[in-house]
């Protein structure tokens, strides 16, 4: 393909490393699949695919009275044949499409059509993993191929709107192609932890929410105690708000560190200010008040001190304020610091934040247990399992058998209980019960829940294959790490040999 194509597209983060893409790259494997090059195409949602353009700057001027801030989560995988009839597209889309978005993009396809943009497709919302032949292989057989691919659950934000020309699925003009570079091409972005300490991710697992505090998405078990089950219902990442502390500039120092912005700079031992990008400049630069230096003007070096967070406080994970923190911004000020002061600071924050309060870390939970007994700290919720059917017993009253093999001695705590629902094998009946009970704590952070043995209560047979059908939707809990559930050993352990 040759002609040069014209697309509207709003970029979308990809977790490839996720369980149910590798998966689906090993069962298409050796298919002739064309997986997308994110380094090339970059993953992206097409708004519009305009035929014709009369003036790419009138394109531009469109694009840029629009905002788009939606958030998505990617949950399912489609198959579908492309305009051309040759092709099969393997594609990532949602349940939910936000409504604010599919009304934006209406009113951004009209708006090109009345400049003059030829549109004759229509709007189908995915984002491409793959493309195959559909002589090689046909829709049936793709589905099912991955017919066993667990549900996606890929979060993104819908916010970085572009307009590109394309030979192929290569770009080869973007009007904001200098952003798109600084935001997606696997730039490190850093944060500081509930824990305290800088750590690092990359685009498409975090977002950004209200008073400017940075949302990680995330399944890492240091953080999953800290998870806000309010911001991303219906998942089961964890969403941890942690303080956005700076993105790789892609420039190292004289010592090799990389450098980042929100990290504090010297340059050539004569300006010392804190590094971000100017607004009208595509490589990073000092840009402290009245100290406006591009990295490039560097003559011999440029030496980190240290960061700019050296003064944060707790209550910076829930409302977050640049202008609290940088030190640096009043060294330029009549009696403002001297920079020996700004660089005292800075280095307070050298290897991780300084915190002038102490941090609320949390307790933490066993994931499994040997003896219920011993795992009874925390006020938690006993959970067991329970029959669907009720029948009346001696007393006269209705009641309904509970399969639990260790129920703890003289508790009068809380107790929840995960129904039998029919079906015609044991795993049948628990699967959706055991997942219902997985969202309900995962939406429940603050609480505590131990799930007792239920082995010798059910009765079930002991062949091994049977016991990993019915403790499977257990692993859940291991995969995200979904840690206030506690988890009897042996399943653990099962789960583990059979992975």
């Amino acid at each position: 393909m040759n002609a040069k194509q014209h697309y509207v597209e709003i970029m979308v983060g990809i977790q490839r490393d996720a369980k149910w893409f590798k998966q689906l790259r090993d069962e298409l494997r050796c298919r002739g699949v064309r997986w997308i090059d994110n380094s090339i195409a970059q993953y992206h949602v097409t708004v519009a695919f305009m035929e014709e353009i009369v003036d790419s700057k009138e394109v531009c001027e469109v694009l840029e009275s629009f905002y788009f801030h939606s958030q998505v989560m990617l949950d399912k995988i489609e198959v579908f044949t492309d305009f051309s009839g040759k092709n099969n597209v393997i594609s990532l889309s949602s349940t939910n499409v936000p409504n604010e978005f599919k009304n934006n993009v209406n009113v951004l396809r009209q708006q090109l059509t009345e400049i003059g943009c030829i549109i004759n497709s229509d709007f189908r919302f995915h984002v491409t993993l793959g493309i195959v032949d559909a002589a090689k292989m046909s829709i049936e057989e793709i589905r099912k191929a991955i017919a066993n691919i667990p549900s996606p659950d890929n979060f993104s934000t819908l916010e970085y709107v572009r307009f590109v020309q394309r030979k192929g699925h290569q770009v080869v003009w973007s009007n904001v192609e200098s952003d798109i570079t600084y935001i997606l091409k696997n730039r490190k972005v850093r944060f500081i932890s509930p824990l305290g300490y800088f750590d690092y991710t990359t685009f498409g697992n975090f977002c950004f929410g209200e008073n400017g505090v940075m949302y990680l998405i995330t399944n890492n078990s240091q953080y999953t105690y800290y998870h806000k089950p309010d911001v991303l219902p219906f998942s089961l990442w964890s969403v941890v708000p942690v303080i956005y502390a700076g993105v790789d500039t892609g420039v190292s120092d004289d010592t090799g560190r990389e450098i980042f912005t929100g990290d504090i700079v010297t340059l050539d031992d004569k300006f010392t200010s804190l590094v971000n990008y100017l607004h009208w400049e595509d490589e990073p630069s000092l840009a402290g008040d009245n100290c406006d230096y591009l990295f490039s003007m560097s003559q011999v070096s440029l030496h980190v001190e240290g960061t700019a967070f050296s003064n944060m406080t707790n209550e910076m994970f829930e409302r977050f304020n640049h202008g609290h923190i940088y030190c640096v911004t009043s060294q330029f000020y009549q009696n403002g610091l001297s920079r020996d002061e700004v660089i005292r600071m800075a280095k307070l924050a050298f290897c991780n934040p300084h915190f002038v309060t102490d941090l609320n870390i949390i307790s933490k939970y066993s994931a499994i247990y040997a003896d219920i007994e011993e795992e009874m700290s925390g006020n938690p919720r006993i959970v067991y399992i329970a029959s669907n059917v009720e029948y009346e017993n001696y007393d006269g009253e209705m009641v309904r058998d509970i399969f639990a093999d260790n129920l703890p001695k003289d508790y009068d705590g809380e107790y929840y209980s995960i129904d039998i629902v029919d079906a015609d094998t044991t795993a049948g009946q628990l699967k959706k019960p055991f997942e219902d009970f997985i969202a309900y704590a995962h939406s429940h952070p603050a609480l505590k829940f131990i799930l007792c043995d239920f082995k010798d209560s059910l009765n079930y047979s002991i062949r091994r294959r049977e016991i990993y059908d019915i403790i499977k939707p257990l692993k859940t809990v291991l995969d995200y790490n979904i840690r206030n559930i506690v988890l009897p050993a042996w399943i653990y352990f099962d789960l583990m040999e059979y992975e």
